[in-house]
């Protein structure tokens, strides 16, 4: 009996921890995830060990879900770095091939980067441009 109340005690504590991370992830403020998941006020969420057999036990998990999932979806991109790219503001180069993986747009992002050879003279600049070169030591 007194191992099942350690237990019950670890999965509150862990449910609600990774709820608040997901809210957090998400941008969700304490107001919001408080509404979110049913509870009469913030104050009880600062002082809240969440039952995984409750009805806000059931909501922070499927929150924790979604949050999963849209993490999945965004191939582990942080919401400010979407919203960047949205923007049009500057984002790393990973992240950009992270987004064109998601969206299935890879091959439009290597099309950019692709010569574009339309003769053969194209062609035989490009090659000799391609050649590697050894730096002459002094």
């Amino acid at each position: 009996m007194h191992k099942t109340s350690e237990k019950i005690a670890k999965q509150k504590k862990v449910l609600t921890k990774a709820v608040l991370s997901s809210a957090k992830q998400l941008g969700l403020t304490m107001d919001q995830l408080a509404i979110v998941i049913n509870l009469d006020s913030v104050e009880t969420l600062n002082s809240l060990e969440l039952d995984p057999d409750s009805s806000q036990g059931e909501l922070a998990i499927i929150l924790i879900r979604i949050a999963i999932s849209l993490d999945a979806l965004t191939a582990g991109i942080g919401v400010n770095t979407v919203s960047n790219l949205e923007a049009g503001r500057n984002v790393s180069f990973e992240n950009l091939v992270r987004v064109a993986m998601v969206l299935g747009r890879l091959q439009e992002l290597e099309e950019l980067f692709k010569p574009h050879l339309n003769s053969v003279d194209d062609i035989l600049r490009y090659e000799s441009n391609t050649a590697r070169q050894r730096i002459k030591r002094k």
